[in-house]
């Protein structure tokens, strides 16, 4: 399956927040042997997954900076479901584990500050 297939998938069957909708495929390109400067080839199996993943926990935490007052409840609830997709359980390691349960627990805690962090490694 090609990596924007895989992406488009993932990323369909996860709920987004309000006004985020869901992104295009950031690894497009790698579905094209043929992109200049490119080798020819394909991206891993589960890259489009995991990065439709980042994606989405990303969409969160921007809900959860925009108004943590309001929001913060709704994100966390959300943000905590990554524990259970394919970035966490398959792609992650133990320190792409802790990185991603460090900002979910503080955010837990009201903290914003790993959520800030965490946020400008976000691109859009």
């Amino acid at each position: 399956m090609a990596v924007s297939e895989e992406f488009s998938r993932e990323a369909a069957s996860l709920s987004w927040p309000d006004g985020f909708p869901i992104p295009s495929p950031r690894y497009q390109e790698m579905d094209h042997p043929t992109v200049p400067g490119r080798s020819p080839g394909r991206a891993q199996p589960g890259v489009g997954m995991s990065d439709a993943d980042s994606a989405w926990f990303c969409a969160w935490e921007e809900y959860y900076l925009a108004d943590p007052s309001t929001n913060a409840e709704r994100a966390v609830e959300n943000m905590r479901k990554l524990r259970g997709l394919h970035v966490y359980q398959a792609a992650g390691n133990d320190g792409t584990r802790a990185f991603y349960d460090n900002i979910i627990n503080s955010a837990e805690l009201g903290d914003a500050g790993l959520v800030q962090k965490s946020v400008q490694g976000c691109s859009s």
